[in-house]
């Protein structure tokens, strides 16, 4: 990542839509302004340690990018702790980058919880970010901290309805380059409590951050 980026994002807006398997899809529309920097990166955190030797892991896939409306092919790097997505701009003041994760969605008391830097990692600073995330059943609460990336300051909005109209939505900014805003949804537990868990593809075995039993549809705990 440059270490002075041209340029600024006065529009981060991203769209996540996480699905009952516990796969999280996100859509970030970019808008630059200033001078159009000759590439944007985004550096992804993908490994983050826990008390007791563990670790939480996730895994990006499915990445792709488009500038004027047509698709760019990006750059990806990987090492042990991150993952670098590069896209060229072609001077377009819009970027579009679409990825998939897998292992944002955690076991918590009481049940689970998607934990996900919406914004992290960006090589510009961005005025304006605001995301929503599409749910697959009903949150038991909603959460979001923004600043460096350790921060447990909230985020300036953090919301969402019940019944019909309950899609989490958050907003803050501005924020600098690095920085990110996080969010936290919670689900209460669904299933009853066994050490072991098993789908259709048999045992996974016993559970950890690492072994998701979300919604009994998918999963036999």
């Amino acid at each position: 990542m440059p270490a002075h980026a041209e340029g600024t994002a006065s529009t981060f807006i991203a769209e996540g839509n996480l699905a009952k398997d516990g796969t999280l899809k996100v859509k970030q529309t970019i808008t630059l302004t200033g001078a159009v920097p000759p590439e944007l990166s985004q550096k992804f955190e993908t490994r983050e340690d826990l008390v007791g030797d563990r670790q939480y892991v996730q895994k990006l896939s499915d990445i792709t990018a488009s500038v004027k409306g047509a698709s760019v092919q990006p750059t990806i790097s990987s090492d042990d702790r991150f993952t670098t997505v590069t896209v060229p701009t072609n001077g377009s003041t819009e970027v579009v980058m679409s990825y998939t994760v897998t292992g944002a969605v955690v076991t918590i008391d009481g049940g689970t919880a998607l934990r996900w830097r919406m914004l992290q990692g960006l090589s510009v600073s961005v005025a304006e970010f605001s995301a929503m995330v599409q749910i697959p059943t009903q949150f038991s609460y909603i959460k979001c901290t923004a600043g460096s990336p350790n921060s447990t300051v909230p985020c300036n909005f953090a919301a969402a309805g019940t019944e019909g109209s309950q899609i989490p939505t958050f907003r803050d900014g501005p924020r600098g380059e690095g920085e990110v805003v996080a969010i936290d949804i919670g689900f209460p537990r669904v299933a009853s409590h066994r050490t072991r868990c098993s789908s259709t593809n048999g045992p996974l075995g016993a559970l950890s951050p690492r072994n998701r039993c979300l919604w009994p549809s998918h999963w036999v705990c």
